[in-house]
């Protein structure tokens, strides 16, 4: 694969050293961390030299100007080039790991949008102006806890997929426990446990789907 449309070709160079080394060694830096968004394999055989090429880039730049218009173009460029190389990468891919790597993205925007959506309402519950009831405290905080794993679970599907299914474990007990306090005469110990079955069932599939499917991708994955 050609790297040449990763290339910045500085139209005046001048003499090394024109920009402050810690304003170089930042940016560079930061280029650094952007290679993250390639896959594995394309920065193992090109992230060195695309490094080496925009460090001697913005060193060459003769001016604040031209130095800007050199990240610019950087930023510009990269959500295609990312696109593009993402999308190469997963056409190689044998098909049964090409259905899991959508699979995994299906059940990765379910989840973002359920977390966002979570977020948003306890955000509401824990504000000064809801009455919080005490007992209700341990259901709230092991809800936002919930909330976070599943949110972690989209960049990091295996641990997050694990702290998801624990969490929504507690999520099962504190409500549980909190219908049983308050009125356990009424609904029957049956069905309470139903009402903190379901309050966890969620995040018990979300965890286990999360770890299944990394854990998949990984074994179809390995040679």
């Amino acid at each position: 694969m050609r790297i040449d449309s990763f290339k910045i070709t500085p139209e005046q160079p001048v003499s090394r050293g024109s920009h402050p080394d810690r304003l170089t060694a930042l940016l560079v830096r930061l280029h650094t961390l952007a290679l993250r968004l390639y896959p594995a394999a394309f920065r193992t055989t090109f992230a060195d030299e695309m490094t080496d090429v925009f460090a001697m880039t913005i060193r060459h730049a003769n001016s604040l100007a031209a130095l800007c218009m050199i990240v610019l173009r950087e930023l510009a460029g990269l959500p295609i080039a990312v696109w593009q190389v993402r999308r190469q990468a997963f056409a190689q891919l044998p098909p049964t790991l090409q259905r899991l790597r959508h699979i995994q993205t299906a059940v990765r925007i379910v989840a973002a949008l359920l977390g966002i959506f979570l977020l948003s309402t306890l955000q509401a519950v824990f504000s000064p102006a809801y009455n919080l009831y005490a007992l209700a405290v341990p259901f709230a905080v092991a809800l936002l806890l919930a909330t976070v794993s599943l949110l972690i679970s989209v960049l990091w599907g295996r641990v997050g997929g694990i702290l998801t299914f624990l969490s929504g474990v507690a999520i099962g007990c504190c409500m549980t426990l909190y219908i049983y306090i308050m009125g356990v005469e009424q609904l029957g110990l049956v069905m309470v446990v139903f009402i903190g079955l379901l309050w966890a069932l969620p995040f018990l599939i979300f965890g286990s789907l999360f770890y299944q499917l990394s854990y998949r991708t990984h074994q179809t994955a390995s040679p």
